[in-house]
């Protein structure tokens, strides 16, 4: 299968990937949310990126009582990547269901 065929039919968790590559490099740089120029720009479209993640952290961390949970990061990114699991499912879903619709005569 061509990688252009996996983003087509995966494109949120195609999302998700790149943002969790986003977060391991800017991790890797020293890059943080205060930097100057081009190394803060680069820092807020990972955030962009990072989204799925961000907002399953922030969920763990509201169950958790305001603290982090043992585990948090392994469990974020394992639920952010369901997260964006399933909003392919529901797209592929959607399209099937916008094809069939299509090609019923007379509807």
């Amino acid at each position: 299968m061509s990688p252009f065929r996996v983003v087509a039919r995966h494109p949120a968790t195609t999302f998700a990937l790149l943002g969790l590559a986003a977060w391991g490099a800017l991790a890797a740089l020293g890059i943080e949310y205060d930097a100057d120029g081009l190394r803060g720009s680069l820092y807020w479209v990972a955030e962009l990126f990072r989204a799925p993640f961000w907002a399953v952290g922030e969920v763990l961390f509201m169950l958790g009582g305001g603290k982090a949970i043992p585990g948090q990061i392994p469990l974020t990114i394992v639920l952010g990547l369901g997260l964006c699991l399933l909003i392919d499912a529901g797209i592929r879903m959607m399209r099937t269901k916008s094809s069939e619709t299509k090609e019923t005569p007379g509807a």
